[in-house]
């Protein structure tokens, strides 16, 4: 018989514990490490727990508003960055530069379409300042990219509108307002400061008196000294500014407001407090002058409602900023340095700041100063003797009318048919040539309308040029009848087709501009007054509106009106034959279409070419919404012309007919780009930056048809 006891445990006796969980735990403790993951899947979880608490308190650290440290979006893992590209720019330099390579990486970024990301340095350099948006790229994810670095001049330039590359780091010390002037609200708003330091600033200022009482215009100045002290003479060969120069800008604006105060920064407050003429009393020196923590002399500076500059992007960008008139130290380099190679005035200082009349006399002599010390002494007393003869003789000459003038003041002016013109003073009278059709006359009569402004002279048209204008718009400057132009002793003034620094002081009283120019560089900061000079005539534009409001797409009235540009007549042949380049084909204006077609619903094309049969021949027009409208009359295009301006957006092909008409109508604008091969003769008179606005988008032309040949 079986033993039952030795298979089978008996019950525990009354009132003792059972005993048999020890046993239990055992099992249950070998059950739980059968099923449990491995040590090394253990650890490789504790890792992902740990990484994944770091990123999010360091996503959230991040945007924390604390003194330490500003709102910024963190991209830790190449996979979190955006498809489709990205682009950073190098942090050099300091607050001013990285500012303009701030500004140059939104705006080019924002051109080709790709999507932008600041390095750490960038952020904590001006996030303290300002509520910049740009994402931070963590440098460990930096150093993961196959970055290719493209290097930038300081100016816009037309290869920049299409940089190639997904993943692109920009390099070098971009600070040119032709960057990002097209999108200069978003740059502002970029760099608006926060509230703090803003009102900081504002409470410094509204504390200031002048002679007792509160100022109306703050003026900020910012002496730029340090390094350049040293740099700027034994490097580049030029100079800084000194205190004729700052009293010359001073007395500049005292000349202009009422009781202003000029707010003195600099990293050289010393030398400001001896230099500086603080006797008026409208003088305080404020800045603190600290490299390292910039953002109260700024900050200040901007809070002004003028500025007065000497050299470096600190100042550029505080006038920038300020807005209002700025005062800034022009030449102040010989004509031979090495600076001139990587730095072009006219792309640094806005075209309606004030440097020639102040900066550039000053900075002249301080520079024949340096460079003609060792003249002997007696020529040099004779050299000024003979000077001031010549020049106080020119004085008294001058007030004595001459018979030429006396004779040509009754015929100098005719009248316009919308006011009578006033009797032009000859003295400081400036003119134009008037060549080419209405596009380059309209170039014309805008450059001559800008320079001489700028120039403070008067300014006068040709008949022809009236005759071919006036009848289309509602121009206002004054002709100059051929009688009197002929009797005038007129000082022929060339033009290339772009604005340059020494245009801004142009020498002579009796000056006629020739060249062909029409670029925007010459007039985009009076753009206000040169649409109001080119307003059609109310009877031109009802036509071409009356023509539109007609049109159909499909049966409905469309919404978006898209004018179409194509140039042809004489540039089919010269284009080819004589600058090596091309003219639109069927395929770029495919593409154009399509181009709007994408972004806008039942879009219209008003079609208007000096070669319609070729567009009715190469536009396909079978969606119905293509219109031949233009008439292609070159000698009288007042109806194309007005067509094209009353559209909502444009599309060009070649030639200033196009491009005036894209500049007024406003809008989207697609042209035509790339369009001679690199050695073309045209690209030594025509600079693609300087003829399309940086906001239009470029379509690049195919040159196969000229290498085939």
């Amino acid at each position: 018989m079986w033993d039952m006891r030795a298979v089978a445990p008996q019950r525990p006796a009354a009132g003792h514990p059972r005993a048999g969980w020890p046993r239990k735990l055992k099992t249950a403790t070998t059950r739980f490490w059968a099923t449990c993951p491995s040590s090394s899947t253990v650890c490789f979880l504790f890792v992902i727990f740990a990484v994944s608490t770091v990123f999010h308190c360091h996503r959230r650290l991040a945007l924390v508003p604390a003194p330490w440290a500003y709102a910024g979006h963190v991209v830790l893992f190449p996979r979190h960055l955006p498809r489709g590209g990205v682009f950073t720019i190098n942090a050099k330099g300091r607050l001013g530069n990285q500012m303009g390579e701030y500004a140059t990486l939104y705006a080019l970024a924002k051109m080709n379409g790709r999507a932008a990301f600041i390095p750490p340095q960038m952020h904590s350099t001006l996030a303290p300042i300002f509520r910049i948006t740009l994402p931070v790229l963590h440098d460990a994810t930096a150093r993961s990219v196959p970055w290719q670095n493209y290097h930038l001049n300081d100016w816009m330039e037309e290869q920049y509108r299409h940089i190639p590359g997904e993943y692109v780091r920009l390099t070098g010390y971009p600070c040119s307002w032709t960057f990002y002037h097209h999108l200069r609200a978003e740059i502002l708003q970029e760099f608006t400061l926060h509230a703090h330091v803003r009102e900081e600033a504002q409470n410094f200022l509204r504390g200031l008196r002048v002679n007792g009482s509160r100022p109306s215009t703050y003026v900020g100045v910012h002496v730029r000294r340090g390094d350049y002290v040293r740099v700027m003479p034994t490097v580049w060969k030029g100079v800084l500014a000194d205190r004729g120069y700052l009293q010359q800008a001073l007395d500049w604006f005292r000349a202009r407001h009422c009781s202003p105060l000029f707010v003195i920064t600099s990293d050289d407050m010393a030398w400001c407090r001896r230099n500086i003429n603080s006797s008026h009393r409208d003088v305080v020196f404020a800045g603190n002058g600290q490299q390292g923590s910039p953002a109260r002399d700024f900050a200040l500076l901007t809070q002004c409602n003028h500025t007065v500059i000497t050299v470096g992007t600190f100042g550029i960008w505080a006038a920038y900023l300020a807005g209002g008139s700025t005062v800034y130290l022009a030449n102040f380099t010989l004509p031979g340095s090495r600076f001139r190679m990587i730095f072009k005035p006219q792309a640094a200082f806005l075209p309606e700041w004030a440097g020639p009349k102040v900066g550039d006399i000053k900075a002249t002599a301080m520079l024949s100063t340096q460079t003609f010390f060792f003249f002997p002494t007696a020529p040099f007393i004779l050299f000024v003797f003979t000077a001031s003869t010549i020049f106080h003789l020119h004085q008294r000459l001058e007030k004595m009318q001459p018979t030429w003038e006396l004779e040509a003041l009754e015929p100098a002016t005719m009248e316009t048919p919308s006011r009578p013109q006033p009797r032009p003073q000859l003295k400081g009278m400036w003119t134009i040539n008037a060549i080419g059709r209405l596009g380059n006359q309209m170039g014309e009569y805008a450059t001559l309308y800008a320079l001489a402004k700028m120039n403070g002279r008067a300014a006068f048209i040709p008949p022809q040029m009236h005759s071919t204008l006036a009848p289309i718009f509602r121009i206002t400057l004054p002709v100059l009848h051929d009688a009197t132009a002929r009797s005038v002793p007129w000082q022929n003034y060339h033009l290339n087709d772009w604005m340059e620094e020494q245009y801004r002081h142009i020498p002579g009283e009796y000056v006629r501009l020739t060249g062909y120019p029409c670029s925007w560089t010459f007039y985009h900061h009076l753009r206000a007054e040169i649409l109001q000079e080119f307003t059609l005539h109310a009877h031109v534009r009802e036509e071409a509106q009356n023509f539109l409001r007609g049109l159909r797409v499909n049966g409905s009235r469309p919404s978006t009106y898209v004018g179409v540009h194509v140039r042809r007549g004489d540039y089919v042949h010269v284009m080819p034959n004589v600058w090596k380049g091309v003219v639109a084909d069927r395929r770029y204006l495919e593409q154009a279409l399509d181009w709007f077609r994408a972004r806008y619903s039942a879009p219209i094309f008003v079609v208007s070419s000096n070669g319609m049969a070729w567009c009715r021949e190469n536009i396909n027009a079978s969606r119905g919404d293509v219109v031949f409208a233009g008439n292609g009359n070159e000698g009288s295009p007042a109806k194309d012309f007005a067509l094209l301006t009353q559209c909502n957006h444009t599309i060009m092909t070649i030639g200033t007919f196009g491009i005036w008409a894209a500049y007024l109508a406003g809008g989207e604008t697609i042209y035509l780009a790339n369009y001679t091969l690199p050695d073309s003769p045209f690209l030594k008179v025509f600079k693609p930056e300087a003829a399309f606005l940086p906001e239009w988008i470029g379509i690049p032309a195919d040159l196969s048809p000229l290498l085939k040949h």
